[in-house]
């Protein structure tokens, strides 16, 4: 969906000129170093706090729907640390939640209840590598 409530795979987010998108995408760059760096760090509460920004950020570019927005508002206030789009967006999102072990099967009941999938993942130490 865009700003007018239509979706428009064909349209670029929200009808938003290059202008636009590139100063969004100037203030998305730092968000990624400091997620990085809290990552690093296992700092979880600030990797949930920049993941919230980076979903306003993207929902003001308009690539989010009321389904996204609603699977989001579910996660937060059933204990995600943070929340956001994934992907391109649009009426079929995928929304990715960072949350304590504790707090997942809440946020995967309540979820079920209003009819989201959930897939559960783990983060790891160390990411896919060649021996």
């Amino acid at each position: 969906e865009n700003r007018r409530g239509e979706y428009r795979p064909d349209e670029k987010p929200a009808g938003m000129g290059d202008g636009e998108r590139a100063a969004v995408f100037e203030t998305y760059a730092p968000l990624q170093l400091f997620a990085r760096q809290a990552l690093e760090k296992g700092e979880w509460e600030t990797v949930g706090n920049l993941m919230d920004e980076n979903h306003k950020m993207v929902s003001a570019m308009g690539v989010s729907s009321p389904g996204i927005e609603k699977a989001v508002a579910v996660c937060k206030s059933f204990g995600a640390l943070g929340a956001k789009l994934s992907g391109a967006g649009g009426p079929g999102g995928v929304v990715i939640a960072l949350a304590k072990k504790e707090r997942v099967p809440a946020i995967q009941d309540a979820l079920g209840e209003v009819g989201f999938e959930t897939y559960p993942f783990r983060l790891a130490s160390k990411g896919a590598h060649v021996k």
